[in-house]
């Protein structure tokens, strides 16, 4: 499904780029540029799942332990959402079942 979606992104970039050649809004340099950008783009939305690193201007973003960390935060915030659950009900005195 997933290779499907990919070279159906692919075809529409190039039936795009045809259209707008054979219309005459872009010349032929416009047009190269045009599908190699476009195969750019749908070959990083293809390989998003495995890009674990990428860097722009030397700053480097890890997907991974930020993932990771996102992770880590959440199973922090249910422990202090089940202590806070369990102390409000001891506070008011309400039995749990």
């Amino acid at each position: 499904m997933k290779k499907l979606l990919n070279v159906s992104l692919f075809l529409a970039v190039l039936i795009l780029g045809i259209a707008l050649l054979v219309s005459g809004l872009i010349d032929g340099t416009a047009f190269v540029a045009f599908i190699v950008s476009g195969c750019l783009g749908v070959s990083v939305y293809a390989l998003l799942p495995s890009i674990t690193e990428f860097s722009i201007g030397g700053n480097s973003v890890k997907f991974q332990e930020k993932l990771n960390e996102a992770e880590r935060i959440t199973d922090e915030l249910k422990k202090l959402k089940s202590i806070a659950v369990k102390t409000t009900l001891k506070s008011l005195k309400i039995q749990q079942k």
